[in-house]
């Protein structure tokens, strides 16, 4: 944090801090839309549910028959409502069961406590619509539950998987929005600080900072890739930064990209190509590659010949230049007898001999 003088002043990201922030943003809350959506979706789970597929829907045209996977369903709702509103089948997965699955559980509604990033998902079938909502940011093996979500789409074409997930670096990344009021409040402030501030407030909650992995707008569009999966649609959606609180706490926020701050959730509309298409593809892929082994094998007989030539060219200017040093030598050595023979005629040698010449004879008269 930079003080009006110019200088620095080292911030201490202690519980008072801690305290006087959240007493600072209780009027003007980071996560209040959360914090509404939330309380609305308690007094009316299904009705909210309705609300989302139909979002979702806009994406993903849901058709009657379809066999959907939602991944992270929780208490089911939305299955409920594709269900009986759509005419899905549908399969809802969760790593903990919710007591309102008794009452759901029908025909054209499975609900099953599974973990899809653990494998063993042979038994699921595929699936020509894929949901998932704010669930990805919780998982453990991120990059493994988008594998699996591959191998789940439908191969036969068309399928779709929709993903939205709550991105780590955003305002609203830290889960704690209910109590905690401030930006960033898992960027700010270590765990120790968060277990302090739960015991003052009488809370005998102790989960850490934030309860999500740490993924970017960059990890997914990284994964997304590797995975070759056809990207239909990709959003996200963010808050602006509040600049005065910003430039307050530089020091550790300036450590990540402006970018990262501003987004909160990425949403991604994901296809799998169909069999025929991955095989029209690998054709196309072997046809490219063996006309570029024809080219390699054309360039190398024109190399090869190239080759001989020149060889043929060197054993000539080999040849020429034997001559010409055999022609030489004679010369110069002819030259040589004559001067020894007849120092008048030493004017005849090269230069260098001609210095030998001197030199020796110089030698032999002393």
């Amino acid at each position: 944090m930079v003080d009006r003088r110019g200088g620095m002043k080292l911030l201490s990201y202690d519980l008072d801090l801690f305290m006087g922030l959240n007493d600072e943003y209780a009027s003007k809350r980071a996560a209040q839309d959360l914090v509404s959506a939330t309380n609305v979706m308690r007094r009316g789970e299904l009705e909210s549910a309705g609300r989302k597929v139909a979002e979702v829907n806009k994406d993903l045209d849901f058709k009657e028959g379809m066999r959907v996977l939602e991944i992270g369903c929780g208490r089911g709702y939305l299955g409920e409502v594709l269900r009986r509103d759509y005419g899905c089948e549908v399969v809802g997965l969760d790593i903990r069961k919710y007591p309102e699955w008794d009452d759901l559980l029908t025909e054209g509604l499975d609900l099953r406590l599974h973990d899809i990033s653990l494998g063993r998902n042979e038994d699921l079938g595929v699936f020509d619509r894929i949901v998932s909502l704010s669930v990805w940011e919780h998982m453990e093996h991120p990059y493994a539950a988008l594998t699996a979500v591959k191998h789940l789409l439908n191969p036969n074409g068309g399928s779709l998987a929709y993903i939205a997930a709550n991105l780590y670096r955003g305002t609203k990344a830290s889960h704690r929005y209910r109590e905690v009021f401030f930006p960033w409040p898992h960027l700010l402030f270590d765990d120790d600080v968060f277990v302090q501030f739960h015991r003052a407030i009488g809370s005998n909650s102790f989960r850490p900072a934030a309860w999500v992995n740490k993924l970017t707008v960059a990890h997914y569009e990284k994964y997304v890739q590797q995975l070759e999966f056809d990207v239909v649609k990709q959003w996200t959606r963010g808050t602006p930064i509040d600049e005065e609180f910003y430039e307050r706490f530089i020091d550790k926020l300036g450590r990540y990209p402006l970018y990262d701050l501003e987004r909160d959730f990425i949403y991604l509309v994901l296809g799998r190509q169909s069999r025929g298409s991955i095989e029209s593809s690998l054709k196309l892929q072997i046809a490219n590659l063996e006309s570029r082994l024809r080219k390699r094998d054309e360039r190398a007989k024109e190399l090869s010949d190239l080759l001989v030539e020149s060889r043929v060219e060197a054993n000539k200017l080999r040849q020429s230049l034997r001559v010409t040093r055999e022609s030489s030598s004679f010369r110069v050595g002819s030259a040589l007898v004559a001067a020894v023979r007849n120092p008048s005629q030493a004017w005849r040698l090269p230069s260098q001999l001609l210095q030998v010449f001197i030199s020796r004879r110089t030698n032999r008269d002393q």
